[in-house]
């Protein structure tokens, strides 16, 4: 489990044959800390160090894990310095990179020298822009968080739509009108998550979860793009983020459950 002391536990030490990507084919979008895609070559993740804004493109090691050394190395080389993420790179090949071209909006990773465990959204560290949205789309997000006010994925059209919103003691919808109806599986089991108090009461308790959101259908084109973080103040902090999947379709069950047992198993949860 993924602590937000700066501790993690990783299932599988060795790097597989056929990964996540490839058993499951057809993602839109697919960021992680650990390398999903055998055939993916490029970076994880590309840091920005404080003490000079310098850039760099960090990889993975040859068991497909983030390579932590390199990164605090990195952040590190003028002594003990924070690292933020400006740009985490796109696994499924199809362009979509998490990014933001305002510095003040990247989550940080390294804190006064230690790596935080995960991209680690706070009060001052707000979104990353993720991919133009329309249609169907089933989502696959591995957090940690103890927010219970706060909005993880939404539109950027002022008063725009949203997938969910969680807000402690609140009975009103997880989600707005307009994005179908749609169905949550915590840790690969179904939810029956009807208003905000239930997703707070269900992922803000600390604990590392993968949350599914499926059934997605948006109506409007106003998703260009769509935001995981702050926009319009609902900030998501303190969670850490490890993984995020997007497929443009919803998935079958079969396909469904394959990510998600892929996912659970790799994170212990």
């Amino acid at each position: 489990m993924l602590g937000l002391g700066n501790s993690i536990t990783l299932s599988t030490p060795l790097l597989a044959s056929s990964l996540l990507l490839e058993n499951v084919a057809g993602a839109a979008m697919a960021v992680s800390l650990r390398k999903i895609d055998s055939t993916y070559s490029g970076s994880c993740i590309k840091v920005r160090r404080d003490s000079d804004n310098t850039l760099l493109d960090i990889g993975f090691l040859a068991n497909g894990e983030l390579d932590v050394s390199a990164l605090t190395t990195f952040v590190n080389e003028s002594g003990a310095g924070n690292g933020f993420v400006n740009t985490w790179y796109d696994q499924s090949g199809s362009g979509n990179n998490a990014t933001t071209a305002d510095p003040t909006d990247e989550p940080r990773i390294v804190a006064s020298g230690v790596y935080d465990g995960a991209v680690k959204y706070t009060p001052a560290a707000h979104n990353l822009n993720l991919l133009n949205i329309e249609n169907e789309h089933t989502i696959f997000y591995v957090l940690e968080s103890t927010d219970t006010h706060a909005l993880h994925f939404q539109s950027n059209a002022a008063g725009g739509n949203f997938l969910m919103l969680a807000v402690d003691g609140n009975a009103n919808p997880p989600y707005s009108a307009g994005v179908g109806t749609l169905t949550y599986h915590l840790d690969g089991a179904v939810q029956s998550w009807t208003t905000r108090d239930n997703v707070s009461d269900g992922i803000a308790d600390g604990a590392q979860h993968l949350v599914t959101i499926a059934d997605i259908n948006i109506a409007d084109t106003t998703w260009d793009p769509m935001y995981l973080g702050d926009y319009g103040g609902f900030p998501i902090s303190p969670t850490l983020v490890s993984e995020l999947i997007v497929y443009p379709s919803n998935l079958i069950t079969a396909d469904q459950e394959a990510v998600e047992l892929d996912i659970t198993t790799h994170y212990s949860l």
